[in-house]
């Protein structure tokens, strides 16, 4: 229908937007001819994405990640590997969000989203990228999360084959950032942990 302008613009398109631009005239429908056109995916309800656009690097992929389950921001085993804390590439997306544990797979990637506590909902940059952004955590939170979610990060050996860089972990972290979110959430087993890092990799 001619009075429907596609928004070319728009990497990730939503009806309720479409909804507010043309009111009463709104015809739901819509979103089904464009996707039948190619012009669209639908990523989830009420989020579709602009066939347009391609996938360039690891950080379009946290741009979904971000949009496709909200609030959530890239954390754990991405953004320690963004941050270049760890060194294998990973091949899924790792998240936190306030909302239950859910994954995703979109064009043969995983998405995971793990849930933490709202209180535990902090410490991430907002980067703008091509016209959109990514919420990813800082090296102190994304290493914090993953003490929080990751059972094995108790065991030794673990941290070990984890290959953590120990040149990054002594000058890009701020090791009095971390003791301060696990004592101010009185989170006993992550002190222990990240203690216990420290001791592995004599920092």
């Amino acid at each position: 229908m001619s009075k429907y302008v596609f928004p070319e613009e728009k990497t990730f398109i939503r009806p309720v937007d479409m909804r507010k631009r043309y009111g009463e005239n709104y015809d739901p429908n819509i979103f089904k001819r464009w996707a039948d056109q190619g012009r669209v995916e639908k990523l989830r309800n009420g989020l579709y994405l602009n066939t347009e656009w391609t996938m360039e690097s690891e950080v379009d992929a946290f741009t979904l990640a971000n949009e496709m389950y909200t609030p959530s921001d890239v954390s754990t085993y991405s953004a320690l590997q963004y941050h270049s804390i760890i060194p294998e590439h990973v091949f899924e997306v790792t998240s936190v969000s306030t909302r239950k544990t859910k994954a995703f797979v979109h064009d043969g990637k995983r998405y995971d989203y793990r849930t933490v506590k709202s209180e535990l909902f902090f410490g991430f940059d907002v980067v703008t990228w091509r016209g959109n952004t990514y919420s990813v955590a800082t090296p102190e939170k994304a290493l914090f999360d993953l003490a929080y979610l990751e059972p094995d990060f108790s065991d030794p050996l673990w941290l070990e084959e984890m290959r953590f860089d120990t040149w990054s972990l002594s000058e890009d972290l701020n090791w009095d950032n971390m003791f301060l979110f696990a004592h101010k959430m009185n989170m006993k087993t992550v002190y222990k942990r990240i203690s216990l890092l420290l001791e592995v990799y004599d920092l």
